[in-house]
């Protein structure tokens, strides 16, 4: 068996491009394609099965056995990695639940638990919150060492003193702020929220009405408990198979 793409350049692709390698290849292809990247690069897999349509995902799953599961798992953000646990037979996901760091078990049960179709189910619970009594500069600080990918991290989100959500600064406007500045000088205090249970489409008619590219999720006190990201809607909204019939892999 030959694949289209050799193995040492499977590495030098995206996750969507192999994904779409994936699908489009018979399971014993795709199976290859799949270990091939496993064996030499664990996050580069864990990416992939992350942008693999909801039935590929439960067929390369199906025959790991839970520990397998939970390896692949365990490096995704805690959001995709609900959505592929959500996948599974109910009997098998605490099982594999049991086996992720406590800390990712802890995000992952909690994501479960809202509606996929809400902006409970579509949020990330990784975000970056900070009291507005906090400088510019450490903020800054604050932004350097975190592990939220960059696209959760164009923006900190900023506390009032009881907790509640009170605005955010986006990352530009902390470097360009006077480092002994405060947080609640350079908030924006209009970026609107959401709460857990509300519907898809009041998602995405937020984040369009306000050209937001993240909208936070608060609880009923008002205090922040994940984000809205515009790639999660996005990938909401586009039809099942988009990606094979518009030729990501520039296909006729």
């Amino acid at each position: 068996m030959r694949l289209r793409v050799p193995h040492p350049k499977l590495a030098k692709l995206h996750p969507a491009q192999i994904a779409d390698l994936v699908e489009a290849a018979s399971r014993r292809e795709g199976e290859e394609i799949i270990q091939a990247v496993g064996d030499d690069d664990r996050e580069l897999e864990a990416d992939v099965f992350e942008e693999l349509d909801d039935h590929h995902q439960r067929e390369f799953l199906e025959d790991r056995s839970d520990g397998e599961i939970a390896e692949i798992v365990s490096r995704m953000a805690p959001d995709d990695a609900a959505d592929v646990i959500g996948e599974l037979d109910e009997d098998r996901r605490e099982g594999v639940l049991a086996l992720l760091p406590v800390s990712q078990r802890v995000k992952v049960r909690a994501l479960l638990g809202y509606d996929p179709a809400e902006a409970g189910g579509l949020m990330s619970p990784d975000f970056l919150l900070l009291p507005d009594s906090t400088s510019a500069g450490d903020a800054l600080a604050a932004v350097r060492p975190s592990t939220i990918a960059p696209e959760l991290l164009t923006a900190v989100f900023v506390s009032s003193p009881d907790g509640s959500l009170e605005g955010s600064v986006p990352v530009t406007a902390l470097l360009r702020a006077d480092p002994a500045g405060q947080l609640r000088a350079l908030v924006k205090h209009e970026i609107p929220s959401l709460s857990p249970d509300a519907p898809f489409e009041e998602v995405a008619r937020l984040m369009a009405d306000y050209n937001l590219t993240a909208v936070p999720v608060v609880d009923e006190h008002e205090r922040m408990v994940g984000v809205v990201t515009v790639d999660d809607v996005l990938e909401a909204m586009l039809p099942r198979g988009w990606r094979r019939r518009f030729g990501l892999l520039g296909e006729d």
